[in-house]
């Protein structure tokens, strides 16, 4: 398969990379109004509609056969919705953006742990160097250090793990099924559970039109339309090509923040992330593992599959 991009699968790029950098601006509006539980159940719930609606389309409907391996897929994706809703509260969307960045570093790391891969010197050194980028962002950060601007940075970096976890999980129970049947189902499934909190967590408000907007955006288009735009990127050019949105995310992650909401762009940012995006490039130096191509459908956040897409 070639690995050169046509201008109209670089448009296609660089949309899925906009609209996933744009999900931590809509959760950095949201989620404080409305409450991070209130939030991701409308975002799971709304995309899982639309994602299904595209499923049957295409005559891709999720299985009942695999309903219980939904659930589970499903809550591996809501929890790290969940905490990066909650560390949204006290980060800036740039910030969320550039930590979530790591996924692939995690994901390496997993595939040692539970995939048998080889971690090789060249992913080693990967590792190290992304840990010391994120030292960079955490650690010297304008803000005042706080217990609560730490734990929401550990929280950002356990929705990337969950994120990788969730691609091993995808890799082993979904083998052969079409990309946006399991984006739909593992959507839908966790919209189910994270209902089940709203008795404890009740929302917020006001529903504003801003946060309106900003929770369609994020349900329709950072994870909807960027699902569905990712999965013809990766039928078309491949996993090595379509998984470079992982550099750009953070980037317009940091462009959305400091366009729309204001937000500082300092040294420590831009350095962290260019240490991380640099322990990525040496992490997916490689070839990816046949087992983890999957992964590329799966995770990508949103999340960014997710990549995201958060």
């Amino acid at each position: 398969m070639s690995t050169r991009l046509s201008v109209r699968q670089l448009a296609t790029l660089l949309t899925v990379a906009a609209v996933w950098g744009a999900a931590f601006l809509f959760i950095r509006v949201a989620s404080p109004v409305l409450g991070p539980v209130a939030l991701v159940a409308a975002r799971m719930g709304l995309a899982g509609a639309l994602l299904l609606a595209c499923a049957a389309a295409a005559n891709k409907l999720p299985s009942l056969r695999l309903s219980r391996a939904f659930v589970v897929l499903g809550a591996l994706w809501a929890a790290p919705f969940l905490l990066i809703a909650v560390a949204q509260l006290t980060l800036t969307a740039s910030m969320a953006a550039v930590l979530n960045a790591t996924t692939p570093l995690f994901s390496a790391l997993l595939a040692v742990a539970l995939l048998g891969e080889r971690l090789t010197a060249r992913r080693g050194a990967g590792v190290l160097v992304g840990v010391l980028g994120v030292a960079v962002v955490v650690g010297w950060t304008p803000p005042t250090l706080s217990a609560a601007f730490v734990l929401s940075s550990l929280a950002s970096l356990a929705a990337a793990a969950l994120y990788a976890l969730g691609g091993v999980y995808t890799a082993g129970h979904f083998k052969g099924v079409p990309g946006v049947t399991v984006a739909a189902g593992q959507q839908l499934a966790g919209a189910g559970l994270v209902v089940l909190l709203l008795p404890v967590v009740p929302p917020g408000g006001p529903l504003t039109a801003e946060v309106s907007l900003s929770v369609a955006g994020l349900a329709v288009a950072s994870t909807a339309i960027g699902f569905v735009l990712f999965f013809r990127l990766l039928d078309e050019v491949g996993p090595t090509s379509a998984l470079t949105t992982t550099y750009l995310v953070p980037v317009f992650g940091i462009v959305w923040g400091a366009t729309f909401l204001g937000e500082p762009i300092g040294w420590s940012l831009l350095g962290g992330l260019t240490v991380i995006l640099g322990s990525v490039a040496l992490v997916a130096g490689l070839p990816a593992p046949r087992r983890l191509t999957r992964f590329g459908r799966a995770t990508a956040h949103v999340g960014p599959l997710t990549r995201r897409p958060d």
